[in-house]
């Protein structure tokens, strides 16, 4: 698919920078959970199990080696998550595009609540055939965000 991407873009493009952008492992785990709780998949210890055919997704060295090894090591930049939370105003920024005038792009897909999420099970369980859009679920009140204890997140981070 990379060299897809390549194929796409070099032929429009003189040059072409590739940002990652990388949040920790764990992070990216629990976001995955709120946004399958927000699908009606029930999140569970057994949802968080380690499924190779995702390894990719998880594992960093593999996905940024394959950007690296179509594009270059030097076209490709990564950017950390936890430094630059909001990829759309680095790229304003990285870009010098005037943005006065632009409507601020409005957040999505922000975590659920681990009560939100619970909550979200329980309808799955009930009621499988519910549609999640139905219940508002983003709506819920935020007050804390799922934890997945220490020896699961060092399995992500890993």
């Amino acid at each position: 698919m990379v060299e897809r991407v390549k194929s796409f873009l070099c032929d429009r493009f003189e040059s072409i920078k590739v940002i990652v952008h990388l949040r920790p492992q764990v992070d990216l785990a629990v976001s995955l959970a709120s946004t399958g709780a927000r699908g009606g998949t029930r999140i569970n210890a057994a949802w968080f199990a380690p499924d190779p055919e995702q390894e990719y997704y998880f594992n960093y060295n593999l996905s940024v080696g394959w950007w690296e090894n179509v594009f270059g090591e030097n076209a490709v930049t990564i950017v950390p998550f936890k430094r630059k939370p909001n990829l759309v105003k680095m790229l304003i920024d990285e870009l010098s595009i005037e943005d006065s005038s632009m409507t601020p792009v409005e957040r999505k897909n922000e975590a659920l609540d681990w009560r939100s999420i619970a909550l979200s099970n329980a309808l799955a369980l009930y009621n499988p055939s519910r549609d999640f859009n139905e219940v508002f679920i983003d709506d819920w009140p935020f007050r804390e965000r799922l934890e997945i204890g220490l020896e699961l997140a060092q399995r992500f981070q890993s």
